[in-house]
């Protein structure tokens, strides 16, 4: 009867190992022990960390800054070196953590301390792939039927103003309304309605907007030299969020830009 081919092979192996001197064969099982070791052991925790928590996916708040502000690690940090201070722009970094913190009361859906959870308003909200964000539109948003008739030119105080002051010039050109219509591309009923006209509070955006101009006012004071809004020089204003849009982008809610997986 034949021997099957499986069995010949295996007590070839075996009488190869038998010829192993033992020393090797513990030599062997060590060195497999501490390599395996090796590619278990954790990663070294970061280090100098002074607002982040530790126990984050501190690579992917990260990245999520470099895409925010379209810039590489080194932008802020020294190569090399990141747990270094020198570069002055890592405390100006920990300074705009600061400042998003600043802004979620003002959200009852954000979800725990940026970088944790959801946020409304983060890096990547102002910046938008820029170190420097943009305060102006560039063109102004005009409705259908101002296209047809003209846009309404005179400029009025409003009515009904409760953290504006009394005097604030809020419509017609130049003025403050005209400023958050380009900054939301929105018509002016997107705020406003009722049967009271313009001085109504029936329609609850009046209110958010309301909250939203105490959070610029929040904001702007983090950075010498700038008035209360809408007076003064502004380095926030409503187009650095919205950017034309009524609900401003996060990295909570940026879209994916790289390949998108087909659905099953």
């Amino acid at each position: 009867m034949r021997t099957p081919f499986c069995s010949i092979l295996n007590e070839m192996l075996l009488s190869k190992i038998r010829q192993i001197p033992i020393y090797a064969l513990v030599t062997l099982t060590i060195a497999a022990g501490s390599l395996f070791a090796q590619e278990a052991k954790a990663p070294a925790p970061p280090k100098n960390l002074k607002l982040i928590p530790a126990n984050v996916d501190l690579r992917d708040v990260m990245l999520g800054f470099d895409e925010a502000l379209g810039v590489q690690c080194t932008y802020c940090h020294v190569a090399g070196d990141f747990a270094s201070d020198a570069n002055p722009l890592k405390e100006t970094a920990r300074n705009m953590i600061t400042l998003v913190r600043r802004a979620e009361p003002f959200f009852p859906s954000t979800a725990g301390p940026f970088p944790r959870g959801y946020h409304e308003v983060d890096c990547m909200t102002c910046h938008r792939g820029k170190t420097q964000p943009e305060t102006k539109a560039a063109f102004y948003w005009i409705a259908t039927r101002e296209a047809r008739n003209g846009p309404n030119t005179e400029t009025t105080p409003g009515v009904n103003l409760k953290v504006l002051p009394p005097d604030t010039p809020v419509h017609g050109a130049h003025s403050l309304m005209e400023d958050w219509r380009d900054a939301l591309n929105v018509d002016c009923a997107y705020c406003h309605g009722g049967t009271a006209g313009q001085a109504d509070d029936s329609n609850p955006r009046k209110d958010i907007t309301r909250k939203m101009i105490q959070l610029l006012r929040v904001l702007n004071a983090n950075f010498p030299g700038t008035g209360v809004y809408p007076a003064g020089k502004q380095e926030v204003t409503c187009y650095t969020c919205h950017r034309g849009d009524p609900h401003p982008e996060s990295l909570s809610n940026h879209r994916y830009q790289g390949p998108i997986p087909p659905r099953p």
